[in-house]
């Protein structure tokens, strides 16, 4: 068993968290289970599968048509995802880590009385296991989110080399596009922009 504040085993829950621990790790040595979506760094794509996508949806399909299929889920009631919680006991991870930011691009992270599960601890059988959000809301979230979840996992040197990184790019970019007026469209039929 991990001491007191040790994270010794992690699950991610979609690829975003998945890729920000393995960036802050250096590693997927830590991480035990992903979700169906997972696939970078490639070493993920064997790790055990805790949530799967219920819905079929193939890279071919237009954006109508993947938007139809969910817009039809979503009236149905029917859940887009799945999660495998005896999967995670025996995987008996010490912090699982995903995102709360959409609940359509993957299984949103929720304590058992479906609050956000920002700083929540969810029991597993024999212990409590701890709940870590990762869900940036802008370019420079990125980088405090990071540095909020390197603590979590000691990592913080890491995630400080980022968030400087990341402080320079944004610092020489900004005021670029001063005058320019830019969208962003994540769909295009239907219109939908990107970003939360």
């Amino acid at each position: 068993m991990a001491g007191e504040g040790e994270v010794r085993n992690i699950v991610t829950t979609e690829p975003s968290s998945t890729e920000m621990v393995a960036y802050l790790d250096q590693s997927v040595e830590r991480i035990v289970g992903v979700s169906d979506k997972c696939d970078y760094p490639v070493e993920v794509i064997s790790k055990p599968k805790v949530v799967r996508s219920l819905v079929d949806i193939s890279e071919d399909m237009s954006s109508r048509e993947i938007d139809r299929v969910i817009s039809m889920y979503k009236r149905s009631g029917k859940p887009l995802f799945e999660i495998d919680w005896d999967l995670i006991y025996r995987l008996d991870p010490d912090l699982i880590v995903g995102q709360t930011l959409c609940d359509v691009c993957a299984f949103p992270l929720k304590t058992g009385l479906g609050a956000p599960a920002r700083g929540a601890y969810t029991i597993n059988r024999f212990r409590v296991i701890r709940v870590a959000e990762y869900s940036p809301h802008s370019f420079m979230a990125i980088a405090t989110e990071a540095i909020r979840l390197s603590r979590i996992i000691d990592r913080v040197s890491r995630a400080e080399s980022l968030y400087h990184e990341f402080k320079r790019i944004y610092d020489e970019l900004e005021g670029l596009g001063r005058g320019v007026k830019t969208a962003v469209i994540e769909w295009i039929d239907p219109l939908y922009a990107a970003g939360h």
